[in-house]
């Protein structure tokens, strides 16, 4: 795994109006340098500014300013290698970002240097004019740009749904990147790659994917997807520093990479040929499973659930492991998970061919008739239209007596109380199409579910009736109880007063032969 990196120098929110915790650093930027001390974690959550933020690039000036050198275009054949080499040690140089006063001519001559550089890499003709040395200056030059601290954000803002960050520095970051994925894809020998990638150079590229701007973070994953396809001996390397980073997530590793690292994730395992190793197994269990826990999950749900289809698809045994993981976690209490849930089951049945689930419906349905009578309306029709899936109503039909009494009264209760009328037809067409899966099944849950709503109805209100002839001889024998509290409380308590047992029971008894929907 990536060592921790440090926080670095400066932020500025929107055009320059308030600075955190600066620190001047004249040395060159490393991922090793010292440690910040101060904690943005206890800067009070008041004190916050409102969005947007712009991070400004944590570098500092350099003495002395870049001398143009002449265009590429324009120089003799022979001079390009040297030529191309100074261009790529000028690039080298940092320039600072924080100030956009600053630096104005080496910014404007670095800029045009990797313009040039990037037409160079991308005309193989030139590429075969240029030596070993130039090559391995690119992989430093890149290093040198991009290997920096993270910028100090507070820990509020950095999990804020509503806040954007953009790197002031990105303009040039941007062709830098460009640039290197041009030298990648170019055709020179594997061998450069080989030897110069080394292990510590991969893993702090992989500490790109963490910075806040997205652009740049997408570009880190172009980077690292590259790498893998053009040098082959890296791939068992990058396949394990992203299961290493993937299982330090839930353990409280950085969000922002996780949708990243799960599609390199994707990546690194369509390649693999069923079945899995031992290896993607306990992957499987030990790094995708436990990422459905974590409070942010849709963050990062649509890249972990096509690593999950996809993992599946190459052992369809999974899909059991994946179930039973769902159901122990299910949340009963956050409907936006509930929702995830749902969904990627309902995915996984309709894009996957797993093996028999049927000893896991009954638990499932479970879960899913307890999510159909939640308040949230997305989450009832979610719950309601899973229940009416091709793979339920399969596992319904092989056991219909069993499962259509499992969810019957929530579908009975959603279909006549829920607030949302939308919810309530959902409700009685689910009803509909159990009851022409299997009348029979139907007919005879409807029953029994009727016999036992009688029952219970009856034995609380004999409860009821117990209870109102002990609070009338209390009353009796001492008259400051206040008889009206005492009725107001009983009745809230039961849910009906005496005056309405037995039109409750009428009542009852009208609603109750019209389950059957028609």
């Amino acid at each position: 795994m990536p060592p921790p990196r440090q926080r670095s120098n400066t932020l500025t929110i929107g055009p320059v109006r308030k600075v955190l915790n600066p620190q001047t650093n004249t040395k060159r930027p490393s991922a090793q340098g010292e440690q910040n001390e101060s904690s943005s974690e206890m800067q009070p959550i008041s004190d916050f500014p409102s969005p947007p933020v712009q991070i400004v690039s944590c570098r500092h000036t350099q003495p002395g300013e870049l001398i143009p050198l002449p265009q590429l275009s324009t120089a003799p054949i022979g001079e390009i290698p040297q030529l191309t080499f100074q261009k790529i040690k000028q690039c080298i140089r940092i320039c600072d970002f924080s100030d956009s006063k600053s630096d104005l001519s080496s910014k404007d001559t670095k800029k045009s240097a990797l313009n040039e550089l990037i037409d160079v890499y991308s005309n193989p003709k030139m590429i075969t004019r240029l030596t070993r040395e130039c090559h391995a200056q690119i992989i430093e030059m890149f290093a040198v740009n991009v290997f920096r601290p993270l910028p100090n954000i507070p820990r509020a803002l950095l999990f804020s749904d509503e806040v954007t960050f953009e790197d002031s520095a990105w303009p040039h970051l941007s062709l830098i990147y460009i640039l290197f994925l041009k030298f990648l894809e170019s055709q020179i020998d594997p061998r450069i790659l080989q030897y110069q990638l080394t292990p510590r150079y991969i893993t702090q590229l992989f500490a790109a994917l963490d910075f806040p701007d997205e652009r740049e973070r997408a570009q880190a994953k172009a980077v690292i997807s590259t790498i893998f396809n053009k040098v082959p001996p890296q791939r068992p390397l990058l396949r394990l520093i992203t299961t290493n980073l993937l299982a330090g997530v839930p353990e409280g590793g950085s969000i922002n990479a996780t949708g990243y690292l799960l599609e390199l994730f994707h990546l690194f395992t369509a390649g693999t040929p069923p079945p899995l190793s031992s290896g993607l197994l306990s992957a499987f269990e030990r790094v995708v499973l436990p990422l459905h826990l974590l409070p942010r999950l849709q963050t990062y749900h649509h890249p972990l659930v096509r690593c999950v289809l996809l993992m599946i698809r190459k052992e369809p045994k999974l899909c059991i492991t994946l179930l039973k993981f769902l159901i122990t976690h299910w949340p009963l209490t956050l409907d936006h998970k509930s929702e995830l849930f749902i969904d990627e089951i309902s995915q996984i049945f309709d894009e996957t061919m797993p093996q028999d689930v049927s000893s896991q419906i009954s638990s499932l349905l479970e879960c899913v008739s307890i999510a159909a009578e939640s308040p949230s309306m997305t989450l009832a029709e979610k719950a309601l239209k899973f229940m009416i899936n091709q793979r339920v109503q399969a596992s319904i039909i092989a056991k219909p007596t069993e499962l259509i009494t499992q969810v019957f009264p929530s579908l009975f209760r959603v279909a006549r109380e829920h607030w949302h009328r939308n919810v309530q037809v959902t409700a009685l067409t689910v009803m509909n199409t159990l009851m022409e899966l299997n009348i029979e099944a139907f007919k005879s849950v409807a029953e029994q579910f009727k016999e036992k709503s009688y029952s219970e109805s009856s034995v609380k209100e004999q409860k009821k009736t117990f209870w109102d002839q002990i609070v009338q001889q209390a009353i009796q024998k001492d008259p400051s109880i206040d008889s009206s509290i005492v009725d107001r409380d009983m009745d809230s308590y039961f849910g009906f007063s005496k005056s309405k047992i037995k039109e409750k029971r009428s009542v009852r008894k009208r609603s109750m032969t019209q389950i059957n929907p028609i």
